[in-house]
């Protein structure tokens, strides 16, 4: 299904929906329809760039935390971009 979209050279990701893009970013952000599940994921890595950064704020070092760390980014990586390639026992 497709939906109208923004896309913007200055964003990570370059898809925005419309509720996120401030004045700023209005300005630059051209409509554009993209399929709905696109939109959701690159909304869904954005997220995650900002929990990853949110985590290391509050972790202790890196020695210490990168096991628990790689797992969180793994799992959220993996639910992201889930697709039924991810299950072939025979790799890609």
């Amino acid at each position: 299904m497709k939906v109208i979209a923004y896309f913007s050279r200055l964003q990570p990701f370059y898809l925005l929906e419309k509720g996120e893009m401030s004045d700023h970013e209005s300005f630059d952000a051209y409509p554009v329809e993209v399929d709905k599940v696109t939109l959701r994921n690159v909304r869904a890595v954005r997220e995650l760039i900002e929990d990853m950064e949110a985590m290391f704020q509050t972790n202790t070092a890196p020695e210490d935390c990168a096991v628990k760390e790689a797992a969180f980014f793994e799992e959220r990586v993996r639910r992201i971009f889930k697709t039924k390639a991810q299950d072939n026992t025979n790799g890609y």
